[in-house]
């Protein structure tokens, strides 16, 4: 049955970027290709300019389009819509994956340009796919995305990265409590979440001296939280990080608070690492972790600080507890999020597709 497959990944942005979805369109590109089923690719390449490479891209859909029965878009954007409308005449198989609330992300009133497009491409694709894929239940409900065509898969992780991370270490003070965060500042509403948790950590650093933050991430708001919390050095803003995972390897635990979020690569980074999660009662998130090993804490600072006091004294009084439950988080975490686990789940889904009636 497999091979019956053709599949078109269609990523109308550039590889160059270096956001989630673009992780996930290499990680779902490379873990199909990998099961064998005929698989292409075509990416949104900006070197010649927008319009010309644009219409190098719609002259390349148009060449692969006969030759497979399945299209799937990695992510939504307007960008989609002249190829989805191709892809419905020629009566294809048409996946798309959902990332996040993309008519939330983009308030209204600030940015009509921006919101007006992706509702309408929001609409268009809502009637045209076949199915709609999110990681997580959370964001279907949140969407109000219709269950009869739409499913859940969660986002897929390369288990090599975390074999090659291992392999080098972060020097730090031993008697240091390190924890790690990191978050997209381009977004407020996900801002909104970190500011709780910084303006925590900022209270607790100063009582417990040898406890540091790491905050990974860039944007447009980053600089606004570098001048508030420049006096303290325990809090220290990273950037963005290829070697993230390198930093994570070395510290004690994860920390993700946020206002807006659908199950964060970072967080699935960190349990892969085997490290134990303190995040807020955001369904995306809960979703993403198993909560026995992990804390959940209210969008609130006497949660968060309560919490983060309380896993500051359970590494320092009872380390090796607190090692297993991270080694059961990566347990946990690669049984439900490697390539192959996720590919094998996609191509079921393509399968499926391939029988629907029109």
């Amino acid at each position: 049955m497999e091979s019956q497959l053709a599949i078109l990944f269609l990523c109308t942005f550039p590889r160059i970027n270096k956001n989630g979805v673009h992780r996930f369109a290499n990680e779902i590109i490379n873990g199909i290709r990998s099961m064998e089923p005929k698989t292409y690719d075509l990416f949104w390449n900006k070197e010649n300019g927008r319009l010309r490479s644009y219409m190098e891209l719609l002259k390349n859909f148009l060449i692969v389009i006969r030759t497979v029965n399945v299209v799937h878009f990695v992510a939504l954007t307007p960008y989609n819509i002249p190829f989805l409308i191709l892809a419905k005449i020629l009566k294809k198989k048409i996946l798309i994956t959902y990332h996040g609330n993309y008519l939330v992300e983009v308030p209204l009133r600030k940015q009509p340009h921006i919101f007006i497009p992706f509702w309408i491409a929001d609409k268009i694709s809502r009637n045209i796919t076949d199915m709609i894929v999110s990681p997580t239940s959370y964001l279907l409900k949140e969407m109000k995305i219709n269950q009869n065509n739409a499913h859940v898969i969660p986002l897929p992780f390369n288990l090599e990265l975390i074999q090659d991370s291992t392999k080098k270490v972060i020097k730090r003070c031993p008697t240091d409590i390190v924890f790690a965060s990191a978050s997209n500042f381009n977004i407020k509403e996900k801002i909104i979440g970190l500011n709780l948790l910084i303006e925590t950590m900022d209270k607790i650093t100063k009582n417990v001296k040898d406890t540091k933050l790491m905050v990974f991430g860039y944007g447009s708001y980053l600089d606004k939280f570098k001048i508030k919390y420049a006096n303290n050095k325990n809090i220290v803003f990273m950037g963005f990080r290829e070697d993230f995972r390198d930093f994570l390897n070395g510290v004690d635990g994860y920390i993700h608070i946020s206002g807006l979020d659908n199950q964060p690569y970072a967080i699935i980074e960190a349990l892969m690492q085997g490290k134990v999660v303190i995040c807020n009662n955001l369904g995306g998130m809960i979703e993403t972790i198993e909560s026995n090993n992990n804390y959940v804490v209210s969008l609130d600072p006497s949660s968060i600080s309560r919490t983060i006091y309380s896993v500051i004294n359970e590494i320092r009084d009872n380390p090796i507890e607190f090692q297993k439950k991270g080694n059961r988080n990566k347990k946990f975490a690669t049984n439900r999020y490697s390539s192959n686990v996720i590919s094998a789940e996609y191509i079921k889904l393509y399968n499926k597709l391939l029988f629907m009636k029109p």
